[in-house]
Protein backbone atom coordinates (compact mmCIF):
# COMPACT_ATOMS: atom_id res chain seq x y z
CA UNK A 1 0.00 0.00 0.00
CA UNK A 2 1.26 3.76 -1.04
CA UNK A 3 0.11 6.35 1.41
CA UNK A 4 -0.14 10.06 0.04
CA UNK A 5 -1.38 13.00 1.44
CA UNK A 6 -4.70 14.25 0.41
CA UNK A 7 -3.77 17.70 0.54
CA UNK A 8 -1.03 17.36 -1.54
CA UNK A 9 -1.56 14.09 -3.15
CA UNK A 10 2.62 13.68 -2.55
CA UNK A 11 3.43 10.47 -1.21
CA UNK A 12 4.45 10.48 2.19
CA UNK A 13 6.86 9.13 4.69
CA UNK A 14 5.86 6.23 7.32
CA UNK A 15 7.02 6.39 10.95
CA UNK A 16 7.43 3.90 13.28
CA UNK A 17 6.99 5.50 16.77
CA UNK A 18 6.52 3.80 20.45
CA UNK A 19 3.09 5.13 20.60
CA UNK A 20 2.37 3.68 16.97
CA UNK A 21 2.54 5.05 13.05
CA UNK A 22 2.51 8.53 12.00
CA UNK A 23 2.75 9.99 8.88
CA UNK A 24 5.54 12.98 7.46
CA UNK A 25 6.08 14.99 4.35
CA UNK A 26 8.63 13.63 2.69
CA UNK A 27 12.49 15.65 3.45
CA UNK A 28 11.87 16.86 -0.32
CA UNK A 29 8.44 18.14 0.03
CA UNK A 30 7.37 21.62 1.87
CA UNK A 31 5.78 20.89 5.13
CA UNK A 32 3.40 23.69 5.06
CA UNK A 33 0.47 21.79 5.91
CA UNK A 34 -0.53 18.60 8.38
CA UNK A 35 -0.37 15.19 6.34
CA UNK A 36 -3.59 13.82 5.42
CA UNK A 37 -2.77 10.23 5.20
CA UNK A 38 -4.91 8.06 2.63
CA UNK A 39 -3.97 5.08 0.45
CA UNK A 40 -3.54 5.88 -3.16
CA UNK A 41 -6.08 5.23 -5.62
CA UNK A 42 -5.09 2.38 -8.04
CA UNK A 43 -2.79 3.58 -10.94
CA UNK A 44 -1.60 6.92 -8.74
CA UNK A 45 1.72 7.45 -10.20
CA UNK A 46 2.75 10.48 -8.13
CA UNK A 47 5.91 11.97 -8.68
CA UNK A 48 9.96 11.73 -9.35
CA UNK A 49 11.06 10.26 -6.26
CA UNK A 50 14.60 12.29 -6.92
CA UNK A 51 13.15 15.89 -8.77
CA UNK A 52 9.70 16.15 -8.09
CA UNK A 53 9.01 16.23 -11.40
CA UNK A 54 5.92 14.53 -12.71
CA UNK A 55 4.49 12.37 -14.16
CA UNK A 56 7.34 9.75 -13.48
CA UNK A 57 7.61 8.03 -16.56
CA UNK A 58 10.01 4.78 -15.14
CA UNK A 59 10.26 2.53 -12.11
CA UNK A 60 13.13 1.57 -9.71
CA UNK A 61 12.35 -1.52 -8.58
CA UNK A 62 13.50 -1.70 -4.39
CA UNK A 63 13.14 -3.56 -1.28
CA UNK A 64 12.03 -1.76 1.74
CA UNK A 65 14.59 -0.17 3.70
CA UNK A 66 14.97 1.75 7.10
CA UNK A 67 16.38 5.38 6.52
CA UNK A 68 19.56 6.05 7.59
CA UNK A 69 20.27 9.17 10.00
CA UNK A 70 16.22 8.35 10.78
CA UNK A 71 15.77 4.84 11.85
CA UNK A 72 11.74 4.92 12.60
CA UNK A 73 11.20 5.99 9.03
CA UNK A 74 11.28 3.79 6.18
CA UNK A 75 11.16 3.59 2.47
CA UNK A 76 8.84 1.35 1.18
CA UNK A 77 8.47 -0.19 -2.13
CA UNK A 78 9.60 1.19 -5.71
CA UNK A 79 11.12 4.01 -6.53
CA UNK A 80 9.27 6.38 -9.45
CA UNK A 81 11.75 8.49 -11.86
CA UNK A 82 10.94 10.92 -14.35
CA UNK A 83 12.96 10.46 -18.29
CA UNK A 84 15.86 12.65 -16.57
CA UNK A 85 16.52 11.05 -13.69
CA UNK A 86 16.44 7.65 -14.91
CA UNK A 87 18.98 8.30 -17.61
CA UNK A 88 21.48 9.23 -14.81
CA UNK A 89 20.45 5.94 -13.07
CA UNK A 90 21.08 4.17 -16.11
CA UNK A 91 24.37 5.58 -16.83
CA UNK A 92 25.29 4.94 -13.09
CA UNK A 93 25.73 8.70 -12.42
CA UNK A 94 24.87 8.86 -8.99
CA UNK A 95 26.01 12.23 -7.94
CA UNK A 96 24.78 13.98 -10.45
CA UNK A 97 21.00 12.88 -9.87
CA UNK A 98 22.14 13.29 -6.24
CA UNK A 99 22.46 17.09 -7.58
CA UNK A 100 19.64 17.16 -9.75
CA UNK A 101 17.62 16.15 -6.53
CA UNK A 102 19.34 18.98 -4.39
CA UNK A 103 18.35 21.63 -7.02
CA UNK A 104 15.02 20.53 -6.83
CA UNK A 105 14.46 20.71 -2.97
CA UNK A 106 16.13 23.86 -3.01
CA UNK A 107 13.83 25.07 -5.29
CA UNK A 108 10.53 24.18 -3.72
CA UNK A 109 12.11 24.99 -0.15
CA UNK A 110 12.92 28.77 -1.54
CA UNK A 111 16.13 27.89 0.10
CA UNK A 112 19.00 25.65 -0.42
CA UNK A 113 19.78 22.58 1.46
CA UNK A 114 21.69 22.41 4.84
CA UNK A 115 24.84 20.49 4.95
CA UNK A 116 23.55 18.09 7.08
CA UNK A 117 20.33 17.57 4.92
CA UNK A 118 22.54 16.92 1.86
CA UNK A 119 24.44 14.43 3.82
CA UNK A 120 21.20 12.92 4.88
CA UNK A 121 19.99 12.84 1.09
CA UNK A 122 23.20 11.54 0.29
CA UNK A 123 23.38 8.54 2.48
CA UNK A 124 19.69 7.82 1.51
CA UNK A 125 20.80 7.36 -1.68
CA UNK A 126 23.60 5.25 -0.73
CA UNK A 127 20.87 3.08 0.89
CA UNK A 128 18.76 2.65 -1.90
CA UNK A 129 21.21 1.45 -3.92
CA UNK A 130 22.45 -1.57 -1.61
CA UNK A 131 18.75 -2.21 -2.08
CA UNK A 132 17.71 -2.12 -5.35
CA UNK A 133 15.94 -5.33 -6.92
CA UNK A 134 16.12 -5.33 -10.68
CA UNK A 135 16.58 -2.90 -13.38
CA UNK A 136 14.84 0.23 -14.24
CA UNK A 137 11.52 -0.61 -15.95
CA UNK A 138 8.96 1.57 -18.20
CA UNK A 139 5.73 2.66 -16.34
CA UNK A 140 2.63 1.45 -18.79
CA UNK A 141 -0.53 0.50 -18.34
CA UNK A 142 0.35 -2.72 -16.50
CA UNK A 143 2.05 -1.25 -13.51
CA UNK A 144 -0.47 0.63 -13.14
CA UNK A 145 -2.92 -2.22 -12.42
CA UNK A 146 -0.16 -4.27 -10.74
CA UNK A 147 0.84 -2.76 -7.40
CA UNK A 148 3.10 -4.42 -4.95
CA UNK A 149 2.74 -4.84 -0.99
CA UNK A 150 5.76 -4.18 1.00
CA UNK A 151 6.24 -8.29 0.96
CA UNK A 152 6.33 -8.53 -2.67
CA UNK A 153 3.01 -10.20 -3.13
CA UNK A 154 0.92 -8.36 -5.80
CA UNK A 155 -2.20 -6.76 -4.64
Amino acid sequence: MITICAACGNAVDIVATEAGITYQHTVSDPDDHPVVPVEAPLGWLGRCDFCNDTPPTHVLPARDFTIPHAPTHSSLADWAACPQCAALIERNQWSALTHRAERAIAVRRGRPMRPREQTSLRALYRQLREHIRGPLRLIDDDACQHREDSTGEEI
